[in-house]
C-alpha cells in the first residue's frame, strides 16, 4: 500500500523535472540559444543512455514518444537552425520509428522525418530529400490519422515540389503546384459550402 504512494510520487516527480526540462529547452529555442539547446540536450541524452529502465518508467512504455525521441528530435531542430545539416541528419536517424504509434509519438516521428528531409535538401542530397519526403507524404496520405486516409499535406506537396524544382524536374514540379492550386480550390469550394 505504502509501495504504491511513492511509486505515484517518484513518477509525479520524474514527470515535473520532464515538465521543467522541457520548458527550459522551449525557453532556450525562444532566446534563439541554438548551442545551448544542443549542448544542454546532448548532456540529457548521455544521462538517459546511462540510465538503465525501470520496469514501469515511461522509457518502457512504448504508447508515447520517449525523452530519448523528444530530446534528440529538439537537439535535430537546433542543429538545423545552426545550419549543421550533417550532425542533424545524424541526430534524427537516432529517432526510432514508434512500434505502436499514438498520436504525440507519430507527431513527433513525423516532424523528425520532414526535419530530416530538409536537412538532406539544405545538403544538396536532393535525390535522398525527394525519396524522404515522398515516403512521409504517401504514409501521411494512406494512414490518416487512423480514421482512414489523410487529405494530401499542402506543406508536404510544396516541400516536394522545391525539390523536385531543384532536381531539375520542371514538368513534374509544376505538376505539383498544379495539384496544390487544385487542393487549393477545393478547400475554397468547400469553405463555402460550409458558410451556405
Amino acid at each position: 500500500h505504502g509501495g504504491a504512494g511513492l511509486k505515484s510520487a517518484a513518477m509525479s516527480e520524474a514527470s515535473n523535472h520532464d515538465t521543467r526540462v522541457v520548458e527550459e529547452i522551449r525557453a532556450l529555442f525562444r532566446r534563439e540559444e541554438y548551442d545551448s539547446v544542443v549542448s544542454r540536450t546532448a548532456k540529457l541524452l548521455r544521462l538517459h543512455d546511462t540510465d538503465p529502465p525501470t520496469p514501469g518508467s515511461p522509457r518502457v512504455a512504448v504508447a508515447s514518444p520517449g525523452p530519448a525521441q523528444v530530446l534528440s528530435y529538439a537537439r535535430a531542430a537546433a542543429l538545423i537552425h545552426l545550419r549543421k545539416y550533417d550532425d542533424a541528419v545524424a541526430a534524427l536517424a537516432a529517432i526510432a520509428p514508434p512500434m505502436h504509434p499514438d498520436a504525440a509519438s507519430l507527431q513527433v516521428s513525423t516532424a523528425a522525418t520532414f526535419a530530416q528531409a530538409y536537412a538532406l535538401y539544405s545538403l544538396g542530397k536532393l535525390q535522398d530529400a525527394h525519396r524522404t519526403i515522398i515516403d512521409l507524404r504517401t504514409a501521411h496520405e494512406k494512414n490518416g490519422t487512423g480514421d482512414g486516409p489523410a487529405k494530401p499535406n499542402p506543406l508536404y506537396r510544396h516541400f516536394e515540389a522545391q525539390v523536385l524544382y531543384r532536381r531539375g524536374m520542371y514538368a513534374e514540379a509544376a505538376e505539383v503546384y498544379s495539384q496544390l492550386l487544385d487542393m487549393q480550390d477545393e478547400h475554397v469550394r468547400e469553405a463555402r459550402a460550409a458558410t451556405t
